[in-house]
């Protein structure tokens, strides 16, 4: 399915990439650049926790994040 909508990364070819990254992820002004990550974390019990969240680049503040312990998490 994901390949019928062109939703596939492109396959990496081992080669290093020609392209230099000259830029900034700082900016100097607010809501003009954000970023987001996630993480899970293996529990002694078997559970896993996950956490989702979102950074503003300009300060680097957190604008929001969710953890879940549920085997099928809802974290969007």
């Amino acid at each position: 399915m994901k390949k019928v909508h062109r939703l596939l990364l492109q396959r990496h070819s081992g080669k290093a990439d020609q392209r230099r990254h000259d830029g900034r992820v700082a900016v100097d002004t607010r809501n003009t650049r954000w970023c987001s990550d996630g993480f899970e974390i293996g529990c002694h019990g078997g559970e896993k926790a996950q956490v989702a969240f979102f950074l503003e680049c300009c300060d680097r503040g957190a604008m929001g994040f969710a953890a879940t312990t549920a085997e099928s998490p809802r974290l969007a």
